[in-house]
């Protein structure tokens, strides 16, 4: 007995809508391995070309340090300076490792592309659950190959990277109200690098948004804390002059090729809040209207108030992490949105 035309054709569409549900987590898995592909590919064929800068030889040589018993020295600095005399990111020592196995400066590459699609999975699994498959592949896409992730893999190796799947999991656990393991995984971003503490303390401010104050203000505490003593301790007790370099003036280096600004006082905080436009604007704006936004609103409002042109703009590896926070922020703030929309047309039906 054949169907009728309209039940065979309301069957296909019901098929149609469920398909992306049902296929989910094949469709999320097939786009982190495209991505993880791609990236692998791009960064050791940039390799192969030599079109890798000093960052990478200053990873490189200070990891390999590390593996043979080393202080984590680099000659790109200063001869025999330990790399943690410049910045404070024990995170590093967890490539060690694999400097044992493998102990070629493409390790960190592949490891960098690791990270950053492993972040993606996180916000692909959570995403499903709270936004639906279609959404959920959407943003995740949008992570994957947004301009945050693209430019931090296409220019160099950078310890950031490496804090990308604790941030994920970290966000995560605030989505889900796992106060605990969010506080957690948020504490961990501090091993990444001394300025972590600007993205922790916007972190901690969304404790205190969603009214976990005992937990924001330790966290905040924490962040400010740790910093405090990377910056005026630590990093100058391995640094040969016994100084953190970047405390004089914010912002501003001395490498060659990156000087001091020659701009109005106002141009820098004008042209971050172009940046972070730009990026709020990848999420429809939608992820303004989570607490999680202000994990983005700490490092881009440092930035603003720093020297460095680099630090303004959306390209490097400085928007990786505050993008990752944005899709998150999206995740967290869209049900709500949708409940308040349809809330708004049941009223309007009335």
């Amino acid at each position: 007995m054949s169907m009728p035309a309209d039940t065979e054709c309301s069957a296909r569409a019901g098929r149609a809508r469920t398909w992306p549900d049902e296929h989910c987590t094949a469709l999320l898995a097939l786009l982190c391995a495209a991505a993880l592909a791609a990236y692998v590919t791009v960064s050791l064929l940039k390799y192969a070309r030599l079109g890798d800068g000093m960052d990478l030889t200053i990873f490189d040589q200070a990891i390999r340090s590390l593996a043979h018993g080393g202080p984590g020295s680099t000659t790109m600095k200063s001869p025999g300076m330990s790399v943690f005399g410049d910045h404070w990111h024990p995170i590093i020592a967890a490539l060690v490792p694999f400097y044992w196995v493998w102990d070629d400066p493409r390790v960190l590459l592949v490891v960098q592309a690791l990270c950053v699609v492993w972040a993606g999975w996180v916000l692909g699994r959570l995403a499903r659950r709270r936004v639906g498959a279609g959404p959920a592949l959407a943003v995740t896409a949008a992570w994957l190959c947004g301009i945050g992730v693209q430019s931090a893999v296409t220019f160099d190796f950078h310890e950031v990277a490496l804090g990308a799947p604790l941030l994920a999991h970290a966000l995560g656990a605030f989505c889900r109200g796992r106060w605990g393991r969010f506080w957690a995984l948020a504490a961990s971003l501090l091993l990444v690098k001394e300025d972590m503490c600007f993205l922790v303390g916007g972190l901690a401010i969304a404790l205190l948004v969603r009214r976990r104050v005992r937990a924001g203000l330790a966290l905040g505490v924490l962040a400010v804390t740790w910093t405090a003593v990377a910056v005026l301790v630590v990093v100058p007790r391995f640094n040969p002059h016994h100084v953190y370099a970047y405390l004089g003036s914010l912002g501003t280096v001395t490498v060659q090729g990156v000087q001091p600004a020659a701009h109005p006082a106002w141009y820098g905080p004008l042209a971050t809040l172009g940046t972070a436009a730009v990026l709020l604007a990848a999420t429809g704006f939608v992820a303004a209207r989570s607490a999680l936004v202000w994990g983005f609103i700490g490092p881009l409002a440092v930035r603003a108030a720093s020297k460095n042109p680099q630090h303004w703009t959306a390209g490097f590896h400085y928007n990786l992490l505050p993008m990752l926070v944005l899709c998150f922020a999206f995740v967290d703030a869209w049900p709500a949105l949708v409940e308040r929309a349809a809330a708004l047309r049941a009223r309007g039906a009335v």
